[in-house]
């Protein structure tokens, strides 16, 4: 079977979650015998052709104008990598798969051109990142929004990670639930556990022996909920002065966060670490002795799964796929969302009560292993590729 997957992310060009999943589903779709090509954008250097193991990767240079916004930058990307591909254009037939709005205008035009299924991951929606509500002086969100609609509607089947998005496909877009696939995230258990790095050294790069340090990493954004844990370290450090928190990743809000610790008077209890390689934050997840993720919309929540496998127990907000990751008092501890002492209380339980915490962490390990592994994943994706072939 020849699957066209359509992704603006693909490594080395990588800025979030999408990228990533995009990046370990593919080779665990080769290892089924899927005869995968991956069409992506880059910016610079020529468009090539790579065979990357059993994947052939199609990277297009697409030239965009640095002034305009987001939403038209992506249909100019679109167009280009559908006039590529239909260019190539591949003699037999195929399944198209797209991730989110980023991919949908292309891969609606090549489903169309071709009279081929389309399939569509849905990793979140831009109404669900607002609350269901839509600003409708914001013209921006106003067209994602459409673009997404636009591409739930015209995809032959939609992937989505959690009953959480279901409940959102269905509630924003008027979506049939037998049209929908729950599949969720994975992590990689044994690549993640691989490493070479002296822990205790790198730790001493950050901290001395005896502090306590708790982490988290993600985009810094509004919804993110980052704000929440910086003020519910506020809580925490009267009870644990030798408490440190570290904040890994970038964002339109660093400036405002960075003020927020300033004005809690913590700012000497909180390191910014920018971006981090791959490598680091799995490192960073070893060596901290709490993870939170304190999400106010999270339709899946990767990161709590990746601190899981690495044994790290973990504080998440009971909201979206996040509840469907971690199992409240069974796999670690959920709070509900945009709560400061809710979320302060059970991270002082995390730290201060060390055998049920070791119990979170056996049993986070074991269900990521069991549930989450690509392999699994893969296999439920090409039976949704076999339902839309016929």
């Amino acid at each position: 079977m020849r699957v066209i997957m359509l992704s603006g992310e693909y490594p080395p060009h990588m800025v979030g979650g999408l990228g990533k999943h995009v990046a370990d589903l593919a080779p665990a779709l080769s290892a089924e015998g899927i005869e995968l090509h991956i069409i992506t954008p880059i910016q610079q250097d020529a468009t090539s052709i790579t065979i990357e193991g059993d994947i052939t990767v199609h990277r297009v240079l697409t030239v965009v104008d640095s002034e305009t916004d987001i939403y038209a930058e992506t249909v100019t990307i679109n167009e280009q990598l559908a006039a590529y591909a239909l260019e190539w254009s591949p003699t037999q037939s195929c399944v198209i798969h797209v991730h989110d709005w980023l991919g949908s205008f292309a891969g609606i035009s090549l489903q169309q051109a071709w009279q081929v299924p389309l399939v569509a991951t849905i990793h979140a929606t831009e109404r669900g990142r607002w609350h269901g509500q839509i600003d409708q002086s914001q013209s921006l969100q106003q067209a994602i929004d459409h673009a997404d609609a636009n591409l739930v509607n015209q995809a032959t089947r939609i992937i989505v990670c959690s009953h959480h998005m279901v409940n959102e496909i269905q509630s924003f877009f008027g979506v049939p639930a037998d049209k929908i696939e729950i599949i969720p995230n994975g992590t990689n258990f044994t690549k993640l556990l691989t490493s070479n790095k002296d822990l205790e050294a790198f730790r001493a790069n950050y901290c001395s022996p005896e502090t306590v340090l708790i982490y988290t990493i993600a985009r810094l954004v509004h919804e993110k909920g980052i704000h929440v844990l910086i003020e519910a370290m506020s809580h925490i450090f009267p009870h644990h002065p030798q408490t440190q928190l570290l904040i890994a990743g970038k964002g339109p809000n660093i400036d405002q966060l960075k003020q927020l610790t300033h004005d809690l008077g913590i700012a000497d209890h909180v390191t910014f670490l920018g971006f981090v390689s791959d490598a680091d934050r799995d490192q960073f997840f070893k060596i901290a002795d709490l993870t939170v993720v304190p999400s106010l919309y999270e339709p899946f929540g990767i990161v709590a799964l990746e601190a899981m496998a690495l044994g790290c127990p973990v504080v998440v907000s009971d909201t979206g796929g996040l509840s469907e990751v971690v199992e409240h008092q069974v796999s670690g501890l959920t709070v509900p969302p945009d709560n400061v002492s809710a979320l302060s209380a059970a991270m002082m339980e995390i730290l201060t009560d060390p055998s049920k915490t070791e119990q979170y962490i056996n049993e986070a390990k074991e269900r990521v292993k069991t549930v989450f592994n690509w392999q699994q994943i893969a296999r439920q994706t090409i039976q949704v590729y076999q339902k839309v072939q016929g």
